[in-house]
């Protein structure tokens, strides 16, 4: 039998966030591309939410996509769609916050550099192909109010 008081805990991943993962967190309702994603999503969230560790924002793979079934190695199988490539949702709201890939903060305080700095317009621009907002569980006012509130 193992002793639990004398196991080592195993030290957390440092998270890496896609920029556009600031717009996707917020509205995250447990629904996914499969349920590996979604058990990670959620445990993603959690933690940044509770804790005020420093993320690296950057434009490629993070630390959600890990468990993503549309990660491939050619990239995001979801590139393509509606003309712009994922990469450029996260390029577009870094400029937007007058930041470069590669950015560190804690999630609070990207986000709410994201609340100021992003407005109907961009969001809809950003997100507006997404199959999550074409299928209304996320929009720009559900967004600023999930920021709003804290979640």
């Amino acid at each position: 039998m193992i002793n639990e008081a004398n196991q080592e805990t195993k030290p957390l991943a440092p998270l890496i966030l896609r920029f556009h993962h600031l717009l996707c967190l917020p509205l995250f309702e447990g629904k996914g591309y499969s349920d590996s994603f979604s058990a990670n999503m959620a445990m993603i969230k959690g933690r940044v939410e509770s804790t005020e560790e420093e993320i690296t924002f950057i434009c490629d793979f993070d630390s959600v996509c890990e468990n993503c079934p549309n990660k491939s190695e050619k990239g995001c199988l979801l590139n393509g769609n509606g003309g712009e490539k994922i990469e450029d949702k996260d390029i577009n709201i870094a400029k937007l916050l007058g930041v470069r890939d590669g950015f560190t903060s804690d999630y609070k305080t990207a986000l709410k550099m994201a609340e100021e700095k992003i407005h109907s317009k961009e969001f809809i621009k950003i997100c507006g192909e997404c199959r999550w907002y074409k299928a209304g569980i996320c929009s720009f006012d559900k967004w600023k109010d999930s920021v709003a509130a804290g979640n």
